[in-house]
């Protein structure tokens, strides 16, 4: 089946002569099946990306964030990636369910981040999706803090950081989920939304993908290079949560104030109803207005 999509979008990329390979990219992306997710590694080796991607598919598991780890124990180098058609046991934050059916992309990277930068890394996926979302398909989304992505107040992505550290050695695991062709459980209708919903029509997922794991790329390098405060400055920007009353549920409590920045290692401030701030580090956020 022809899909059509925007004409594919490069971010730019730190190493030199990304240009002629993004060039071969772009070929070899015409002639491919868009939606057969097995091929993104062969392309992705193409491309000199700081992160070397190494990326496996899977055409069912548990959870890629499993994989992951089990992986990242046995020393997988930071930039591999588990892409799964489908998992039967996903999970998002605080162990909530996530339902990922065929249609999807449900992936986990493993990265090997100095300790210090690891809030702020955990909100990276969601810009990076953002990014991918509007360059490479002209849809405009928000990051809601700390890290899904809204279409319409409604969910198209989740985030799910796990870090295992000792010292200054370990590793984090960023896995997404994006709501792309799959379908949705009725009961999650008014809540979620997928990009087909949005689209009217089925959406190549292999474009996507490689969009996404690039703008993330381009992110991460920007951020050991010492330019937090440029990621930072569109995270704001980009933020829906930002200038809005929320409740926060913390692992020791809920609280409500207006969320009125964020810090430098990406925590969010609340201002509190006796005008004191609080940084919130973890914990969900509901949208009160």
């Amino acid at each position: 089946m022809a899909h059509s999509l925007k004409p594919f979008y490069l971010p730019p990329l730190p190493c030199s002569g990304n240009e002629v390979r993004g060039a071969e990219l772009l070929k070899e992306l015409q002639a491919s099946d868009l939606d057969d997710l097995s091929s993104a590694n062969a392309l992705l080796q193409k491309l000199n990306t700081r992160l070397r991607y190494r990326l496996i598919y899977l055409a069912s598991t548990t959870s890629t964030q499993d994989v992951a780890r089990d992986l990242a124990e046995r020393g997988a180098p930071e930039g591999t990636v588990v892409v799964a058609e489908l998992m039967t046991a996903g999970r998002g934050r605080r162990g909530r369910r996530w339902h990922a059916g065929p249609g999807g992309l449900w992936l986990t990277i493993v990265l090997r981040p100095p300790p210090a930068h690891f809030q702020l890394l955990s909100l990276l996926p969601a810009l990076a999706v953002v990014r991918a979302l509007e360059r490479s398909l002209g849809i405009k989304a928000e990051v809601k803090w700390p890290n899904d992505v809204l279409i319409g107040g409604r969910k198209l992505c989740g985030i799910l950081a796990e870090a295992t550290f000792t010292g200054d050695r370990g590793y984090l695991l960023l896995g997404l989920g994006v709501n792309v062709n799959n379908e949705l459980p009725p009961e999650l209708g008014s809540r979620a939304v997928s990009l087909r919903e949005v689209l009217g029509r089925r959406v190549p997922r292999l474009p996507l993908l490689i969009a996404i794991l690039l703008e993330f790329d381009s992110l991460y390098s920007s951020l050991l290079r010492g330019e937090a405060e440029d990621v930072l400055a569109e995270l704001r920007r980009r933020m829906s949560t930002l200038g809005r009353r929320v409740r926060a549920v913390m692992p020791d409590g809920v609280v409500e104030g207006l969320a009125v920045g964020l810090a430098r290692d990406g925590s969010l401030l609340l201002k509190l109803s006796d005008g004191s701030l609080l940084p919130l580090r973890v914990g969900d956020v509901i949208h009160l207005r």
